[in-house]
């Protein structure tokens, strides 16, 4: 049966109310989808593929053990846990030659090695990554590896991919992802070499599509500081800071000390938002201006949610 293009599909009428069927995908070719039907599945039916699947969820979620006072707690906790494992996902798929592929969306060329999406720095960096670290390194090094990958498709880390780049909420919290593994030893020297590069860049160029890079970048490397005439720009600068120290951080694990005290110093430009009169991180002008009027609680604006 072969039906292609854009919004086609295939209608199967069935006899029988028990029907075992096999169906594998792939981002680059129909090919490439029946290697990976024949890697998978071909030689497995569903209660053995069932039966590997639970084996390997039983396997991931029990990298930890906890004690619980209710078994809704448990099935909470686990639940999360679970959740870790399912994302950023595997978008990467084995050609017929035994090697790692990829289609890249960003020029919808085909390339060499790992990918990995569907990820939002703004949300994980702080929570999934650390706990990989501890429980998952091998993984959180291949994923990382993935992530690299995009640099090398496409020339911009990652901020938010969903094979391509979403490019939402504030900062590249990718460089807090990188620094906690360089620091942590889970990256090799040669792939973080290529990160720091990446870091680099979008702390210092604006980029022509604005789904990648630092929002005001240009300003804040003039100013110290995001201008509030820059949507969320409090957060904009805090997010550069804390992406500064980062950059610091690797560059320092890779004797770059140089490089180490440039971004330690801007790093700290953080105090230049400090209103010690409300005890807030306020946004200023081009003038080095707070407005007049201010209440924290207030949505929006010159903060993010």
């Amino acid at each position: 049966l072969i039906n292609s293009g854009h919004g086609s599909g295939i209608n199967l009428a069935l006899t029988d109310r028990n029907v075992e069927i096999k169906i594998a995908t792939s981002y680059i070719s129909r090919k490439q989808a029946v290697i990976n039907l024949e890697n998978e599945l071909v030689d497995y039916d569903f209660n053995q593929i069932k039966s590997m699947a639970n084996e390997k969820w039983e396997e991931l979620l029990s990298k930890v053990k906890v004690e619980c006072y209710s078994d809704d707690q448990m099935r909470t906790f686990y639940s999360c846990l679970a959740r870790v494992f399912l994302y950023p996902a595997k978008s990467y798929e084995i050609d017929e030659e035994g090697r790692p592929v990829h289609y890249c969306p960003h020029n919808g060329e085909i390339a060499e090695g790992i990918s990995y999406t569907n990820n939002g720095f703004w949300d994980t960096f702080r929570t999934v990554y650390p706990l990989l670290s501890i429980i998952a390194p091998e993984k959180y090094a291949e994923i990382l590896e993935g992530f690299i990958n995009v640099y090398k498709d496409c020339g911009w880390l990652p901020k938010w991919p969903v094979m391509g780049e979403f490019g939402l909420m504030p900062g590249t919290y990718i460089d807090a992802v990188i620094a906690d593994a360089a620091v942590k030893d889970i990256i090799s020297e040669e792939l973080l070499e290529i990160a720091l590069e990446g870091m680099i860049k979008h702390a210092n160029i604006k980029p022509e599509d604005e789904r990648y890079g630092r929002r005001g970048v240009l300003e804040y490397n003039r100013y110290g500081y995001v201008p509030n005439d820059f949507h969320e720009s409090v957060n904009h600068s805090l997010d550069s800071y804390y992406g500064d120290f980062c950059i610091a951080q690797v560059a320092k694990k890779l004797g770059k000390m140089d490089i180490y005290e440039e971004y330690i110093s801007r790093s700290g430009n953080y105090k230049l938002l400090f209103d010690k009169s409300s005890g807030f991180m306020r946004g200023k002008n081009r003038l080095g201006e707070m407005k007049e009027i201010f209440s924290p609680f207030n949505w929006g604006g010159e903060y993010t949610e």
